[in-house]
């Protein structure tokens, strides 16, 4: 079948070199293109019979003058894949147009093919997007054995380790990065977007790199072949790194690269993906570096899974304690901040505020008599950090 659009897109481009009008008719023997608009929708006899027979048709002078509802002119069938899909015919005296007659036959002929296959081209390319897109997020309904079959036919290597990374992509290139990215799933080389050889050290080639769009996030889907590097972190780290430079150098992304866990099953994906969207989301809220994972938020997603109302209630028992010391109640709340950011060591810690040990270790005794939890003792330690995490999410959440 050929679709009109392509037809008269071929009518056109034709006729740019040739000065004789150009008509080209589906299996049905009907106009669907031309160089004369008035003639699109009408049956062409001459063409009909040249898809039935096979046979290039040029009409006499004899047929002009015994019918005058036909125009002079030669008719050739269009072939695609050794079978007639239609006709294409040149308006004037065979005698002068015959020359062109193969010219524009094959002309048709390639561009049509050209055409057909730029169209299967784009076709493949969404469903390739749908499927990574459904991969993504848990969406797909198909079976192990259609899904191994999909990622087969669209040549994807994402089966086995996977390791998923996530940027948000600046506002100002989205149109940019959507642009490099389908050019990259439709079998052209990363170009602009990452230079994949960067990678190598770590057994990865391009072609364990697929890559996702969706909304305002960018995904990398990167197997891991290589034993050694499935399970160590430090690995994973440096990929999520490397994506992270390759990216902020072209300004691409905004905030940190969120990486995730390893996936070996199927159904492990879409809840890495949603992982790396949370991380994401929370590391705009909550900077923490260029390269996050669920183990850099762990204490924080802790934090924020604990109910309102539990929470509050820690929080007053906290801050009802702290503040019976109205004079000093902020100083003893940022000597304990700088106790944990120092890991509880009081030499550091005391350095960090000019203020001798003593004084440190009379103000976390002051702590655990308003508060009734000791600061150096470790579970004790765990609840003050915990309530000062909430406290300090809470505030976030409300500015």
């Amino acid at each position: 079948m050929i679709l009109q659009e392509t037809a008269q897109h071929i009518v056109d481009q034709t006729m740019d070199t040739i000065p004789y009008n150009i008509n080209i008719m589906d299996e049905e023997g009907i106009i669907i293109a031309s160089g004369k608009s008035e003639r699109i929708g009408s049956f062409h006899e001459r063409a009909y019979r040249v898809i039935k027979t096979g046979l290039t048709i040029e009409t006499s002078q004899q047929e002009i003058e015994n019918q005058g509802n036909i125009e002079p002119g030669i008719s050739l069938p269009i072939l695609f894949n050794a079978r007639i899909i239609g006709s294409v015919g040149i308006t004037g005296h065979p005698d002068e147009v015959r020359v062109f007659g193969e010219l524009v036959k094959k002309t048709v002929e390639l561009m049509l093919q050209q055409s057909i296959l730029k169209d299967r081209l784009h076709f493949e390319l969404f469903n390739k997007i749908q499927f990574l897109q459904e991969v993504l997020t848990g969406e797909s309904p198909l079976s192990e054995e259609l899904f191994a079959e999909r990622s087969r036919q669209f040549r994807l290597s994402i089966e086995g380790n996977l390791l998923l990374v996530t940027a948000r992509v600046a506002d100002a290139f989205t149109q940019t990065v959507k642009k490099e990215t389908y050019s990259t799933m439709s079998g052209s080389s990363f170009g602009n977007l990452i230079q994949p050889m960067r990678f190598a050290n770590f057994g990865i080639h391009p072609s364990d790199i697929n890559i996702c769009f969706i909304g305002s996030y960018l995904t990398f889907m990167i197997s891991l072949k290589d034993a050694k590097h499935q399970k160590n972190r430090r690995v994973h780290y440096r990929i999520a790194e490397i994506l992270y430079e390759e990216l902020t150098e072209k300004d691409f992304i905004r905030g940190a690269v969120c990486y995730s866990g390893i996936c070996t099953k199927r159904e492990q994906i879409p809840r890495e993906y949603k992982r790396n969207i949370d991380l994401q989301r929370f590391s705009e809220l909550h900077p923490s570096g260029k390269v996050v994972s669920m183990e850099t938020h762990i204490l924080d997603f802790i934090v924020s899974s604990i109910e309102a109302d539990v929470g509050e209630s820690l929080v007053a028992s906290y801050c009802d304690g702290i503040n019976q010391d109205e004079e000093y109640s902020l100083q003893l709340e940022d000597t304990l901040k700088s106790y944990y950011q120092h890991d509880m060591n009081i030499t550091n810690t005391s350095k960090a505020l000019f203020i001798h040990r003593n004084t440190l270790h009379f103000r976390l005794e002051r702590i655990h008599i308003l508060c009734g939890l000791n600061p150096k003792k470790f579970e004790d330690s765990v609840k003050l950090y915990l309530i000062q995490k909430y406290v300090a999410l809470r505030t976030d959440t409300k500015s």
